[in-house]
């Protein structure tokens, strides 16, 4: 039995790391596929239908049948509304993922919409200390800062801050010549550092890379706010699984993929 355990819990884990890293770039690969593209508001709903499906039949085999699930769910419907009402949230919630995951990865290359995905461990432990009471150690807040620090790195903000501070004689040329929000772009990065190479002040962004800015700031948004979401529900919905009442966790994951279909 131990075994068995030991291997459920490395099999999971194991699965979880390759969808983690694999739900990024399926989604940019399938959003740069060529041919028209998919509505992502149709495909957000058919992830809810399927999720919805595997855990009802999940709940049916915990049951002893599909019309046993069937009566236990009614049974709980008329008896917990209010769960079921609370479950809202982190439906919602969960929604709101999905959407800004497309808008961002529609904006932003896959590694850097996947690094600032991360975020979300940042935001899942300030969430935990917050609504659960859990306690960090120095360690693992030290982790969080290097996450925070990574992610700043491959956003090219660190390069920033180092060529303005790096010579306080003279003033950044490029860093001058442009908006902050501009100057952080990919675009506006070449654009800039190759006046800086010539010792001139940059010109005023093309039409092309102030849109460039626009998007990579959208796109950071969206997966800021992604990462958000995400992180507020699933603490959340951790929250309600710790409660008074401990139903079953395919039932709970019922509860909150019912109400994301109607969202």
């Amino acid at each position: 039995a131990m075994m068995n355990a030991h291997v459920l819990k490395w099999g999971a884990l194991s699965i979880f790391v390759l969808q983690n890293a694999g739900v990024i770039l399926l989604m940019k690969l399938s959003r740069n596929s060529p041919g028209v593209p998919y509505s992502t508001r149709v495909a957000v709903l058919a992830q809810e239908v399927v999720k919805l499906l595997i855990c009802s039949a999940l709940y049916a085999h915990e049951m002893g049948g599909l019309m046993p699930a069937i009566l236990a769910v009614r049974a709980d419907v008329r008896d917990n509304a209010i769960e079921w009402l609370q479950l809202g949230i982190p439906a919602g919630l969960y929604t709101l993922q999905n959407n800004a995951l497309f808008i961002g990865l529609s904006n932003l290359d896959a590694a850097v919409a996947h690094v600032t995905y991360q975020t979300k461990i940042l935001f899942t432990a300030i969430f935990s200390v917050t609504l659960l009471g859990k306690r960090l150690g120095a360690t693992q807040w030290s982790g969080l800062a290097c996450l925070v620090l990574g992610v700043i790195c491959v956003q090219g903000l660190l390069d920033k801050l180092l060529q303005a501070y790096s010579d306080p004689g003279r003033p950044s040329a490029d860093a001058m010549a442009v908006p902050l929000h501009a100057a952080w772009s990919p675009a506006s990065r070449s654009h800039a550092a190759h006046a800086a190479g010539r010792g001139l002040e940059a010109a005023p962004l093309s039409p092309e890379a102030a849109a460039a800015s626009r998007t990579w700031l959208l796109g950071i948004g969206a997966m800021l706010s992604a990462a958000l979401c995400t992180s507020f529900a699933s603490v959340y919905f951790e929250r309600m699984l710790k409660g008074d009442r401990k139903p079953s966790l395919w039932l709970r994951n019922i509860q909150a993929r019912r109400q994301t279909q109607p969202l």
